[in-house]
C-alpha cells in the first residue's frame, strides 16, 4: 500500500516538474496568450473633382500599390481647358520673346518709311495751304471791288482752315511716328519686360491648374492595401468628396485583444508579442501600442471582486513585421505576449 502511495507521489512530482519546465521554456504563463482577429487602418478613396465614373480598374479583395490608379473619371472638359491654357501660355511666351529680343531691323525700317511718307504728305499739305491762302487773299480784294460776294469769301476762309487743320494733323502724326522709331531703336523698357514676364507666369499657373484638374480625374490609392468594397460603378456621378471605394492599409495591420482586469498588470505599452495564424504556419512580430483606459462589458454597479474580474480591456497589438507575408484583415490569430 505504501509502495503504491510513493509511486503516486513520485508521479505527481514529476508531472509538476514537467509542467514547470514547460512554462519556463515558454517564458510566460499560459494566460499571456490571447485570441483576436486581424484588422487594418481603413482609408476612404474619394473623388477630388466632379465627373462620371469612366473606369473602375480594381476588384474587391485585390491588393493594390500606393499610387496605383484605381479608377478614372470623365476628363473631356478638363482636357479642353488644358489645351486652351497651353495655347495661352505659348502665346504669352512668344510675345515675351519678341519684346526681349528687341525690334527687328525691318520694323525700324518700316517706321522710318512711315515718317518719310508723312513728311511727303505734309509737304503737299503745306503747298495746298499756301495756295488756298493766296486764293482767300484774292477773294478778299475782289469783295472790296464788288467782284466777289461775302459767301465766296467765307468759302475761301473755310477751305483755308481745313487745309491748316490737315497740316496740323500731319505734323502730329509725324511726331508720333518719329517717337515710334525712337522706341524701336531704344528697345523694350524694364517695365514692359516685367509686364510680359508677369503675363507668362500667369499663363503658366493657369496651365498648371488645368493640368491638376486633368490629374484629379485619375483616382489613385493613397497606400498599399486591400480593396474592401467598391461604392460607385461605371456611369455613376462622383462629386468632390464622394467615396469611390474603401481600402485597408496592408502595411498597418493590428490585432485587438481583450485582457481581463486581473491580468492588466502584465500588459504595458511597447511590450513585444508574437502573432500566429493557421496553427503557427504564419507568424509575425508585434507590439502593444494602445491600452483602453476603460473596461468593457462593465456592470453599472460593481460590488464584488468576482464581478470586477469579469471586466476586460481592449489592447491594440500592431503587427510590426510579417504584415506583408500573408496576414489579411478578418483573419483569426493568436497573440502571445513575450
Amino acid at each position: 500500500m505504501m509502495k503504491g502511495v510513493r509511486i503516486v507521489v513520485v508521479l505527481l512530482v514529476l508531472a509538476g516538474l514537467g509542467w514547470y519546465g514547460w512554462l519556463k521554456q515558454q517564458g510566460k504563463p499560459a494566460e499571456d496568450v490571447y485570441n483576436g482577429w486581424v484588422e487594418g487602418e481603413e482609408y476612404r478613396v474619394v473623388a477630388e473633382t466632379a465627373g462620371k465614373v469612366k473606369e473602375v480598374l480594381v476588384k474587391e479583395g485585390e491588393l493594390v500599390k500606393a499610387g496605383q490608379v484605381v479608377a478614372k473619371l470623365d476628363d473631356e472638359a478638363a482636357r479642353l481647358q488644358l489645351a486652351l491654357a497651353q495655347a495661352n501660355r505659348a502665346a504669352a511666351e512668344a510675345r515675351a520673346g519678341d519684346v526681349k529680343a528687341g525690334s527687328r531691323p525691318q520694323q525700324i525700317a518700316q517706321a522710318q518709311a512711315q515718317v518719310r511718307a508723312l513728311q511727303a504728305s505734309l509737304q503737299g499739305a503745306l503747298e495746298n495751304l499756301k495756295r488756298l491762302q493766296s486764293q482767300r487773299q484774292d477773294v478778299e480784294e475782289l469783295v472790296q471791288t464788288g467782284g466777289a460776294t461775302a459767301d465766296q469769301l467765307e468759302a475761301a476762309k473755310a477751305a483755308e482752315a481745313s487745309a491748316q487743320a490737315a497740316v496740323n494733323s500731319l505734323k502730329a502724326q509725324i511726331d508720333a511716328a518719329r517717337e515710334q522709331v525712337r522706341l524701336l531703336q531704344a528697345g523694350a523698357t524694364s517695365y514692359s519686360l516685367s509686364a510680359q514676364d508677369a503675363q507668362v507666369e500667369a499663363a503658366r499657373q493657369q496651365e498648371a491648374l488645368a493640368q491638376l484638374q486633368v490629374n484629379k480625374a485619375r483616382v489613385v490609392a493613397p497606400v498599399r492595401g486591400v480593396v474592401q468594397n467598391i461604392l460607385l460603378k461605371v456611369g455613376e456621378l462622383a462629386n468632390p468628396g464622394s467615396t469611390l471605394l474603401n481600402l485597408v492599409d496592408q502595411d498597418r495591420l493590428y490585432v485587438n485583444i481583450f485582457v481581463p482586469q486581473s491580468q492588466l498588470d502584465r500588459v504595458q505599452l511597447g511590450r513585444k508579442a508574437i502573432v500566429e495564424a493557421e496553427n503557427g504556419k504564419l507568424k509575425g512580430e508585434g507590439k502593444i501600442v494602445y491600452i483602453s483606459p476603460q473596461g468593457e462589458f462593465t456592470p453599472k454597479n460593481i460590488q464584488t471582486r468576482e464581478e470586477r474580474a469579469t471586466q476586460v480591456f481592449k489592447v491594440k497589438v500592431e503587427i510590426t513585421s510579417g504584415g506583408s507575408s500573408g496576414f489579411k484583415p478578418g483573419q483569426a490569430v493568436e497573440v502571445r505576449l513575450k
